[in-house]
């Protein structure tokens, strides 16, 4: 039922697997969530897309039957979602948890290979809706001068009724170094664009982009913030995380090109299942955050 690739990178195969198958001003730390008009289209070319850090996403954590529900009823909402921050050593929970969702809707996966500098490593994966989308090719960012801890995730996602393009990019930044990897990701989906992945891209991920990690002093050094061809969806403003000790907009979507997305907002699914804090914490200290593709 799936299929193992080995993809190459800095001329060393990394496995990642896939089974069956606007310009705006630079983001301000003052704003709020982008929310923009639907634009009138086809409901089957209205792509629902996520992103997700699971916090410390392995066996133990969907052992929990309660936790497990939760997480299937908030991924399969979307037609694509990237998660982050899954670290089963063994590399097998993930599989069950895409067999769980699939009795939903007819996901598919890509998968990275564990990725980081030491012992500790974390995997990302892209679960998406094969009735609606189809993945062209994929590939893990070969990063160089080793900027990242945990290279990117770079998908090829082509919407199938109008055949529309988009490179998803997906990325979990270390805390101690976000200027430095967000520095590096235009240069990362320059290289995307030279190895024949559309134009019109979607990074995002938990950028740990706000608070302590990013400050509003580091903006300036950092021309994903500066570049005019970036749009930042998800600003300063917003509070991506599961706490109410904490305002912070650590996950972001980034846009270029001239894809349309809409109604991007932080999907708060301790209101939606009726949680307190505490509650919602077993799940994750992050919430997704979610954007609406106008394919």
């Amino acid at each position: 039922m799936m299929e193992k690739t080995l993809v190459v990178f800095l001329v060393v195969v990394q496995a990642v697997c896939q089974v069956p198958l606007t310009t705006s001003p630079p983001p301000t730390l003052s704003t709020s969530v982008t929310s923009t008009p639907t634009t009138a289209a086809p409901t089957d070319r209205l792509i629902k897309i996520g992103a997700f850090n699971i916090q410390s996403f392995g066996k133990t954590k969907y052992g929990r039957l309660d936790v497990r529900d939760y997480l299937v009823q908030i991924v399969t909402q979307y037609d694509a979602i990237m998660i982050q921050e899954i670290k089963d050593v063994s590399e097998t929970m993930i599989y069950k948890f895409l067999a769980d969702c699939q009795l939903h809707r007819n996901f598919s996966m890509v998968l990275s290979a564990r990725l980081g500098r030491s012992r500790y490593r974390e995997q990302y994966a892209l679960f998406y809706d094969h009735d609606k989308l189809t993945v062209n090719k994929y590939a893990e960012y070969p990063d160089p001068q080793d900027i990242f801890h945990r290279e990117p995730l770079i998908v090829h996602l082509m919407e199938k009724t109008k055949g529309k393009e988009l490179t998803l990019m997906g990325v979990h930044t270390d805390p101690d170094d976000v200027p430095e990897e967000l520095g590096e990701m235009e240069n990362a989906y320059n290289w995307a664009v030279g190895q024949g992945y559309p134009t019109n891209a979607l990074m995002m991920g938990d950028f740990n982009a706000d608070c302590n990690y990013f400050k509003a002093s580091e903006y300036s050094s950092v021309s994903l913030a500066t570049n005019s061809s970036f749009t930042w969806l998800i600003d300063g403003s917003a509070d991506t995380t599961v706490s109410d000790r904490t305002d912070c907009a650590y996950d972001r979507f980034v846009s270029t090109g001239t894809g349309l997305f809409s109604n991007t907002t932080v999907d708060r699914f301790d209101l939606t299942f009726h949680l307190n804090v505490s509650q919602a914490k077993r799940i994750s200290d992050h919430y997704p955050i979610r954007t609406i593709w106008v394919a």
